[in-house]
């Protein structure tokens, strides 16, 4: 099975991202996430789907940001986010809501 935790703050920045936050003590966080047997960190506080592959020494997780379904001041449409997990592989598609619509888009896929 592939575990996750969920918190509201990224351990991390991620890059190319439009809120660039520092979480207080983010980094030690983030190294003992790695370490453990834990795959997935599932967040939010961004607003803006995101997925990043974190490597931290010999270990590595998925940080998966959440955008909103608010359309309140945001430069991205709403959106919510599906996770599928098969045979070793997590893949990340955000769905945004557009046109009266939601659309998928893939944003990765990774094995773990």
């Amino acid at each position: 099975p592939v575990s996750a935790i969920v918190c509201h703050h990224p351990f991390k920045a991620v890059p190319r991202s439009p809120l660039q936050t520092r979480t207080r003590r983010g980094d030690r966080a983030s190294k003992r996430l790695a370490r453990s047997p834990v795959k997935m960190l599932l967040t939010g506080h961004v607003h803006q789907p995101s997925v990043h592959q974190w490597r931290e020494g010999d270990g590595q997780y998925l940080a998966i940001g959440a955008g909103t379904l608010s359309n309140r001041l945001r430069d991205w449409p709403p959106s919510f986010n599906e996770i599928l997990i098969d045979d070793g592989h997590i893949t990340v598609n955000a769905h945004t809501f557009s046109e009266g619509r939601f659309s998928p888009f893939k944003m990765g896929s990774f094995k773990v």
